[in-house]
């Protein structure tokens, strides 16, 4: 997969899998100095989580501002790794628990940097797929630092070596720029009928992956105790699963791989409650946790970066999701100190099971009822296209930048999709004009495809000469006429990206280049003056 990123995008995937990897090592080291008390875990978390959101938030689009405060705070976040385990128990605590805020802002760059970087085709991938290389590294290290028996002070050396591998690759470098032309600005338009429906959803997922982090608490704990398959099964299986979560979920296959996880996972529970009380119960939660209990994880830390390109502070959504799962981590150790009666200590019972089977039947419900009402491909798209609909004076779908009056001559037009083609040339969204024309989504989306279909292929014979034409007119060179002919084909950055394989980035330089030489600001405008020139 990190062929197919630029050397920018690869040094952003290292220095986010590096500081995750000091995330893990310092939050999962088992320390029994910091292990004593539960609530040193909730603060650690909080000093992190809090940070990042309240930075992400004030910052909103300014990376800049964030990557200079993190030149300056990440390195006494990595000396107090260094220095805190050689310290009297309280002030070893107390510098673990103040680590994380120095070393969030780095953490929101490494974010920012990945998502950026990576481009539409592969950010969660690219994400999710550092975060699991993080978790494998840091499972190595715990399993030699157990082997060996490592001093506390050794225990920490990794960690804080990776920390500082990744301020090395990112803090001193100018952070990629999200350019504000790829994003459609905020959501402004709060669609309230969903609202309701969307919390639920969301605090069903927060509950699953909670209860979730349960299990992976309950086998990283039995599996130290000296079973590698417990704690294989509690850190290494959910970390492939967010991976592969994300793949499907990039490629717009997240439907299937829901089903898939979910049903694995009632599975499991199943059999678990067909078997319990006997010796082989575990390996069927494992799987049940592993596969389809990954699932919520990856809902919350994969959410908000969905939102990225469609809003107006993706420094806070680059992380956003990250900072809400540690938050749902640490209420576990907050529950664990103060409710410890919810917790299964040394077994598992039927009740934990059964909760833990209701959560996901009413989640996997509620994901394909509102999936197959507002039909689209992603859970995260679904409750995207319910809870929002873009502002009036947006310019309509990015697929049909490229359509006007003349290009619909000669396509043979249904009467209801010229009606939608001139509504979509006015500059109304989809949504606006299915409600308009009193159509269902899946209709209009059928519609959509109809006229895209219709328009590029009888354009499709006129966009060759008119590409030559350019070529001749303008000077413009052979690479820039390969993506000017996508342009005329109605084809979006992305698309045009993974036909001529190059990068997003590269796409848009050349695209800025076609605008200054044609004189034109815009598709539509480049698109008209071409065919003006005729």
């Amino acid at each position: 997969m990190l062929k197919a990123f630029d050397p920018v995008a690869r040094r952003e995937w290292f220095g986010l899998f590096a500081l995750t990897a000091w995330y893990f090592s310092v939050y999962q080291s088992y320390d029994p100095t910091l292990y004593a008390r539960s609530m040193n875990m909730f603060w650690f978390s909080l000093a992190l989580a809090v940070p990042m959101i309240a930075l992400g938030a004030v910052c909103g689009d300014n990376i800049g501002a964030v990557a200079r405060i993190a030149r300056f705070s990440a390195p006494v976040g990595l000396a107090c790794t260094v220095v805190m385990p050689l310290l009297p128990p309280p002030g070893f605590v107390a510098l673990f628990v103040i680590s994380p805020v120095f070393i969030a802002p780095l953490i929101l760059r490494c974010c920012y940097g990945v998502v950026t970087s990576a481009g539409e085709k592969w950010k969660l991938t690219a994400f999710m797929t550092a975060i699991t290389a993080a978790i494998f590294a840091h499972a190595l290290w715990l399993f030699l630092a157990r082997t060996l028996m490592f001093p506390p002070f050794g225990q920490f050396l990794f960690p804080a070596a990776a920390g500082l591998m990744s301020y090395a690759a990112i803090a001193w470098r100018e952070p990629p720029v999200c350019e504000p032309s790829t994003r459609a600005g905020a959501f402004l338009f709060l669609q309230t009928r969903y609202v309701v429906l969307a919390a639920v959803i969301f605090l069903l997922v927060c509950a699953f992956d909670l209860a979730s982090d349960l299990f992976h608490s309950y086998f990283l704990a039995e599996g130290l105790r000296g079973d590698p398959l417990l704690f294989a099964g509690g850190a290494l299986l959910p970390a492939v699963s967010l991976s592969v979560y994300a793949l499907f979920t990039d490629r717009l296959r997240e439907k299937q791989a829901m089903i898939v996880g979910f049903s694995l996972y009632l599975l499991g529970l199943i059999l678990a409650l067909l078997r319990q009380g006997e010796p082989d119960l575990l390996p069927a939660l494992i799987i049940a946790d592993g596969v389809g209990g990954a699932y919520s994880d990856f809902f919350v830390v994969g959410f908000s970066i969905m939102f990225f390109s469609r809003t107006d502070k993706p420094v806070l959504m680059a992380s956003l999701g990250m900072a809400l799962d540690i938050l749902t981590a640490s209420s576990l150790w907050a529950f664990e100190s103060l409710a410890p009666v919810f917790f299964p200590g040394e077994t598992l019972s039927a009740g934990h099971i059964a909760v833990m089977a209701a959560l996901v039947i009413l989640l996997l419900a509620a994901a394909l009822l509102i999936v197959d009402t507002r039909s689209e491909k992603t859970f995260v798209a679904s409750l995207l296209s319910a809870l929002f609909r873009e502002p009036e004076t947006t310019e309509g779908d990015p697929a049909l930048a490229a359509l006007d009056q003349p290009g619909m001559a000669g396509a043979g037009l249904l009467a209801i999709e010229q009606t939608i083609a001139a509504l979509f040339i006015d500059g109304l969204t989809r949504h606006d004009i299915a409600r308009r024309l009193h159509i269902s989504p899946a209709e209009m989306e059928v519609h959509q495809k109809n006229i895209l279909n219709k328009i590029r292929t009888a354009a499709e014979s006129g966009t060759d000469a008119l590409v030559a034409k350019a070529v001749h007119t303008y000077g413009i060179r052979q690479r820039q006429a390969q993506i000017l002919s996508g342009v005329l084909r109605g084809m979006s950055n992305a698309r045009i990206a993974e036909t001529c394989q190059i990068t997003e980035r590269t796409v848009k330089y050349h695209m800025a280049e076609l605008f200054a030489k044609t004189g034109t600001k815009n598709r539509r405008e480049l698109t008209a003056r071409l065919r003006g020139d005729e």
